[in-house]
């Protein structure tokens, strides 16, 4: 089952994931489709890891502030 009242404390880190699913599915479509990239070449190798640290760092913050 889903905890809604956790989802409901947690969305930032929800919405950070889904959004990183949403890139991760685009970027696997726009090779069959011939689409644009949403990210600059030099960008793009940096976005997943960026997304996975922003969930961390939440997360961390999310925890840091429960403890005060």
């Amino acid at each position: 089952m889903i905890d809604w009242a956790k989802l409901r404390r947690e969305w930032k880190t929800a919405a950070l994931a889904v959004a990183g699913l949403l890139i991760e599915i685009y970027e696997v479509v726009r090779y069959q489709l011939d689409l644009p990239s949403l990210f600059p070449p030099h960008i793009r190798p940096f976005v997943n890891p960026a997304i996975l640290v922003g969930m961390l760092l939440l997360r961390k913050w999310r925890d840091s502030e429960r403890v005060q």
